[in-house]
């Protein structure tokens, strides 16, 4: 429960995912795939390749809100 007074402090460590793409290539495959699962649940064979990419299948609401997209493409 949040202190009275206090503004929330955003907690940079959830706005990455628990691992990086280690390449280029990588990195962009999955911001694509994180853009697709911000729409809709992935097939069984992309969420494998971004749990594969990232080391976590996010919600919805991770993909969007926290935004692990936009802090990748930031760490590319």
């Amino acid at each position: 429960m949040p202190t009275p007074g206090k503004k929330d402090v955003p907690n940079p460590a959830s706005d990455l995912p628990p691992k990086l793409p280690s390449t280029s290539e990588a990195l962009q495959r999955a911001i694509l795939l994180l853009g697709n699962r911000t729409k809709t649940e992935l097939t069984d064979k992309s969420r494998y390749e971004l749990v594969e990419l990232l080391g976590s299948y996010p919600s919805a609401e991770q993909a969007a809100v926290i935004r692990w997209s936009e802090t990748l493409a930031q760490k590319g």
